[in-house]
């Protein structure tokens, strides 16, 4: 019975002009934003192969040079866009893309991760993710808000329920019959996303499988709703009138509002305070360019019983290159315990939008398509840490041939082959695999689930007022 129920609601569908005149728009609009978002995408992403490329040639010209002061020339890295940024951008706009890095100075990409504001929220360009989110809910409103409400549907639901069909029936078989023309609206967007996505990886390809599973949740969510508030409203203005509030709502007050008092209850500094106070706290410790520093005394004592001689001048490395090691060692624990305090406010921020869930489903949407897309807070986080760490790397690999090779000369008097330069030449940044994306974000697809199965319930009960 629902099976019929279905396929007939679905021909009343397909010969609404109005619903169809307004999916091919929503299409049409989707398929344009798809294809100018890939394109920009591809044209950024060769842009910022060309600045590693030439990032890397300025590196190895430095030829023979003192490794302290190639340690300062620092080296720039461009954040790579994850295979699904033309899909769904998330925060990329947001939190940067390039950073600089040398000796003594953590520094996220574009110097930027403590720029505060309203608290990782995007409104930006328009993106095939919020075509998804915000216009094919209204198309879901406008197919469904008078399907049990208004003179024609009150007639037509009293001869389904005379005739032994009962009012449960006509809301599951109306909502299969939407879900299932909603999923021919997206198809073509899905195909092309599927398809875009083999280019670049099997994990793009199952990131997409998983984001868009989560999408028809998300769709099926406004369709119950609809549903159940048409069941519930005797005029189909009214439900018109309650389902478009609704709608700007979890789509524009609650994102907003939620922003907003996560930024409030978890601030961050400004760029330049944030600065400030990691550049306070660096001063507190040695940089390692004065070796004579008295800061550096109990290393300097643990140094000579680790080789066991008394004085500085009968080690058998260079003072000066252990020395800057031990002063990046340090600066670096520094900048790592503020950053990591800055990190942990940005996911107590998206902690607390994500309880505003209990209000709009939107909220857990975008924080599991940017999540398993690789464009959101965390996915910054993780390469804002593998820079640091490929930093870290670069300059004690520099400061240890000092310490290993210059002997008895001083530190910046020593000049290092030009091969020492090819031992850090590249950075190759490897995004979170799919699996644990999943294990990050799972909780965003458990509130969907819940919210569609609530919603269910909720249609399923307003169904009894088809009865009277």
């Amino acid at each position: 019975m629902i099976k019929l129920i279905a396929l007939k609601h679905l021909k009343v569908l397909a010969r609404s002009h109005q619903l169809r005149w307004l999916s091919m728009a929503t299409l049409l609009i989707t398929i344009v934003a798809l294809a100018t978002s890939y394109s920009s995408t591809k044209r950024i992403e060769n842009e910022r192969n060309q600045l590693n490329q030439q990032d890397s040639s300025l590196w190895l010209e430095q030829g023979s040079v003192n490794p302290h002061m190639a340690a300062h020339f620092g080296r720039y890295i461009t954040k790579p866009l994850s295979p699904l940024t033309f899909f769904e951008p998330g925060l990329t706009q947001q939190l940067g893309t390039v950073a600089r890095l040398e000796a003594h100075k953590q520094q996220a990409p574009q110097y930027r991760p403590a720029e505060g504001g309203s608290a990782i929220l995007h409104l930006g360009q328009f993106t095939p993710a919020m075509a998804f989110q915000l216009l094919l809910p209204l198309i879901i409103i406008l197919a469904s808000f008078n399907a049990f409400s208004g003179l024609h549907a009150n007639a037509l639901i009293r001869q389904e329920v005379a005739s032994g069909i009962k009012p449960s029936q006509l809301v599951f078989g109306r909502f299969i019959s939407i879900v299932i023309a909603v999923f021919f609206i997206c198809l073509p967007i899905s195909i092309s996303l599927m398809v875009l996505s083999s280019f670049a990886s099997l994990d793009a390809v199952m990131s997409s499988t998983t984001i868009l599973f989560a999408y028809f949740v998300y769709f099926g969510i406004w369709v119950a709703i609809s549903l159940g508030v048409s069941a519930l409203c005797r005029q189909s203005r009214n439900s018109l009138t309650v389902l478009l509030s609704f709608w700007f709502i979890c789509c524009f007050i609650v994102p907003r509002f939620s922003a907003d008092v996560s930024e409030y209850l978890h601030p961050t500094p400004t760029a330049p305070e944030f600065k400030s106070m990691v550049k306070k706290a660096l001063q507190g410790g040695p940089s390692g360019h004065n070796s004579s520093d008295e800061r550096l005394a109990e290393y300097r004592q643990a140094v000579l019983e680790q080789y066991g001689v008394e004085n500085i001048e009968d080690l058998p490395v260079n003072w000066d290159g252990l020395a800057l090691q031990e002063g990046e060692r340090i600066a670096t624990q520094i900048g790592n315990n503020y950053y990591d305090e800055l990190w942990q406010t940005y996911r107590q921020q998206a902690l607390t939008r994500s309880i505003f869930t209990i209000i709009s489903p939107l909220i857990a949407m975008q924080q599991w398509s940017s999540g398993i897309a690789s464009t959101d807070v965390e996915s910054h986080i993780h390469f804002s840490e593998a820079i640091e760490g490929f930093r870290f790397s670069f300059v004690s690999v520099l400061n240890n041939d000092i310490a290993n090779n210059a002997a008895k000369q001083s530190a910046w008097d020593y000049q290092a082959a030009p091969e020492l330069l090819q031992e850090v030449q590249s950075f190759t940044y490897a995004e979170r695999a799919i699996s644990e994306r999943l294990h990050l974000h799972w909780t965003s697809l458990i509130l969907l689930i819940t919210w569609l199965v609530i919603a269910l319930m909720f249609a399923s009960l307003a169904s009894k007022r088809l009865e009277r």
